[in-house]
């Protein structure tokens, strides 16, 4: 994904997606593989990037619904149910609509004390508020960069390579 294959991505997991994701073997590392096809569904389906990632991104979503509150994979759920702007909720909602879930992701990355968890809610966030045309892009881009500062500061090359892909893109 950190090399723009998106369409890559989307086709490997298709048929994941028909056999609901039954190839992820049901083990304690099962949050933590899925929050790969997480990420898959989220960024290729910001600016139509993908035209299936709404697919993904449903049946995602759907699947892993009852783990958003309980754990760290929470940072991609607002992703998840707004990839493709309007395909879930009006555009004029989004922002409004999605702001608790990342709130509350942040909130549990936070209290875990992962702050590369914490810059990746805050990257997807801003780049969540900027490609709905928030008003305010200045709240986005404090909170993409924030995100930015801690991926370096922890050298955590991937996380900082998305918080400058979002910086080039839409700022």
């Amino acid at each position: 994904m950190d090399g723009g294959r998106y369409d890559e991505g989307i086709a490997i997991l298709a048929d994941d997606v028909t056999n609901r994701f039954a190839r992820f073997a049901k083990d304690p590392m099962w949050l933590v593989n899925l929050t790969g096809a997480v990420r898959v569904a989220v960024v290729a389906g910001q600016d139509g990037r993908s035209d299936n990632a709404a697919v993904l991104a449903n049946a995602l979503y759907d699947l892993l619904a009852p783990f958003w509150t309980t754990s760290s994979i929470s940072m991609y759920s607002p992703g998840l149910r707004s990839p493709t702007s309007s395909a879930y909720w009006p555009r004029s909602s989004d922002a409004m609509m999605q702001t608790p879930h990342f709130a509350h992701a942040l909130d549990i990355a936070t209290r875990i004390e992962a702050p590369l968890f914490a810059a990746m809610t805050r990257i997807e966030w801003g780049a969540f508020r900027l490609t709905r045309g928030e008003s305010d892009p200045e709240d986005a881009r404090t909170l993409v960069n924030h995100g930015l500062e801690t991926a370096a500061a922890a050298r955590a090359g991937g996380i900082e390579r998305r918080a400058r892909e979002v910086i080039e893109q839409r700022f």
